[in-house]
Parts: C-alpha cells; structure tokens; sequence
C-alpha cells in the first residue's frame, strides 16, 4: 500500500471537522496520487489513537499522512516534532490527560525535508510553513504516537494542520481557510513526494 491518510471526526467546538471532509473527498477522487492509497477518520480521543494507528500501519503504507484541523493555523502547518505534552483539555470520549510535568520528549521524523516539502507545496502555489509546535491536543498525541510506532522504520510520517475549509461555517472563525481543491491538489502533491 502506498500511502495511508488519516483525519478526524468532530471534537467539542468543532462539529464539523474539515480533514473528515477531506478524507471523504480524497477517498471519492479518481486522481491517479490516490491509487493505492487508505483513507481513515479517526475519533478525537486519546484512548483510541493507538490502536487506530496500530490498524491503520498494519497494510505496511510506504507512507503516512496524517491531517488534523487547527484554528490558529494561517497555512498548511507541517508538523515536524510530536511531543508527549498535553493540555488539560477533554476528547471527544470527556478524557482529560495528566500534564507531561516538566520532563517532555520530542519526536521528530528523519525521514521526510520539511523544507523541501514546504518550497514544493510554494512552488505548486500552495502556502505552507514548516512548523515544530503540533499543539498539545490529539493531534499532537497522534503525531507523537506514530512517531515512537514508526521508531525503528523508514516511514516517513507528516502531520499536516490545516485551516478551515473555504465557504464553511468554520471559516468565520478560524485565522485562515483554504478551498477544498488546493487541500486536496496538496496531497497529491505530499503523496507523491513520500510515496513516489
């Protein structure tokens, strides 16, 4: 299997995720960028990350993408670190995750030139930035989860944050939004880039 995407349901405040949206879409397009490939929608709930990503590396995808929705995010944000910090906040499930303490690993993967990444997603007229700050929701917890998965393997795995989508209720309260067609030109892009 080529490349494994994933993206997640709805969590409180946001009813309507963008990356399911997308995942929908990547899943229902005949570009040749998706042969081959998983889609999968993931709950926003510490307690099943693990072993959603456990089902989801099992087809061996020469790649993972992972796409999470943020707020604050101005561009397609590619998380670089995944950390094992988490704020104080409630899942989809009411889980609320004990702090790191002072203590915090940082995970990063070696396989993928995020800047190579980012000026190609430039180059394709597409604004991304490299970004070492995946937050300290779910998102985060499932970047850093892959990443101690994918430890002793030559993976790569991408956590990409996204704005909202263009023309969605959750455009009028998000820093940025992005249409549906540049999101899903992106990851056609990023497949083809990891997974060639």
């Amino acid at each position: 299997m080529r490349v494994a995407f994933t993206g997640f349901g709805p969590f409180p405040g946001v009813p309507e995720n963008p990356t399911a949206q997308l995942i929908a879409t990547l899943r229902d397009s005949d570009d040749p960028a998706f042969a081959d490939c998983t889609f999968d929608v993931l709950d926003v709930a510490y307690g099943t990350v693990g072993e959603a990503l456990d089902r989801v590396l099992a087809a061996r995808p020469r790649a993972l993408v992972m796409t999470g929705y943020s707020r604050r995010a101005t561009a397609l944000m590619l998380e670089s670190i995944g950390t094992d910090d988490c704020a104080a906040q409630a899942d989809v499930a009411g889980f609320v995750p004990a702090a790191a303490g002072s203590t915090i690993t940082r995970l990063a993967c070696p396989h993928i030139d995020f800047a190579a990444l980012r000026d190609a997603l430039a180059g394709a007229g597409l604004r991304a930035e490299v970004s070492e700050d995946a937050g300290r929701y779910v998102c985060n917890h499932t970047l850093y989860t892959a990443l101690k998965r994918l430890a002793d393997s030559d993976t790569p795995a991408l956590f990409v944050h996204v704005p909202a989508i263009a023309g969605t209720a959750l455009e009028a309260e998000s820093a940025a939004a992005i249409p549906l067609g540049d999101l899903v030109r992106a990851m056609a892009l990023i497949a083809e880039r990891l997974a060639p």
